[in-house]
């Protein structure tokens, strides 16, 4: 399904700087009352306090749904349930241009954010990987190999996420705006948006 772009210009690089450096202050309004809380885990005691207004980014509820919000209205991504597969469609700008869209255990699709053009779907064999340029400069912000380790990469920068091998667990820790902080980890199965206090290498919460 593809859904068109209204007419109009693209964002600019500074707009959406600027858009993504309001969601880090969201975030970072949300983590006051405990710095490492999973705010993936649905009816965590400090959930409430954090979306304080009524905008939830990232849910994601242990091995069982993904949800992910639209970042910047109160509206929530439509979730559809298809039998044994789940279909998450959301609009992340509210420009009737779809960014993500997922079927089920089959098909992950992320598109880019500020243009028409699909992410790079790629089979390789029985595994599935998806390769993003989310800024469009030749630059691969996502890359998911089939149940294998996620890799997000610095949206502004050519460094690549911290990879963390935690026994049979795959990690993600990554720096969004290269501040020595991470925005981002995510366990097998389940994910936790974190923002560090202090600057140690490798601080986190494992699940």
């Amino acid at each position: 399904m593809k859904i068109q772009r209204p007419s109009g210009t693209v964002p600019s690089l500074a707009h959406r700087t600027a858009q993504l450096k309001l969601f880090l202050e969201r975030i970072q309004n949300r983590l006051l009352c405990d710095p490492l809380v999973p705010i993936s885990v649905p009816f965590s005691p400090c959930v409430d306090e954090m979306r304080t207004d009524n905008r939830a980014e990232i849910q994601q509820p242990w091995e069982e749904l993904s949800l992910l919000t639209d970042l910047f209205t109160d509206n929530r991504a439509e979730i559809q349930q298809l039998g044994e597969e789940l279909s998450l469609l959301t609009d992340l700008f509210t420009d009737n241009h779809a960014e993500i869209q997922q079927l089920g255990e089959e098909l992950s699709l992320l598109t880019d954010l500020f243009t028409d053009n699909r992410a790079e779907i790629q089979q390789l064999g029985e595994e599935l990987s998806l390769l993003t340029d989310l800024f469009t400069d030749n630059h691969a912000e996502i890359q998911q190999p089939w149940e294998e380790p996620s890799l997000l990469t610095d949206l502004f920068t050519d460094n690549r996420a911290e990879i963390q091998q935690l026994g049979e667990e795959p990690s993600l820790l990554t720096d969004l705006f290269t501040d020595n902080r991470a925005e981002i980890q995510q366990s097998w199965g389940g994910a936790v948006l974190t923002h560090r206090l202090e600057h140690q290498h490798g601080a986190g919460r494992r699940f």
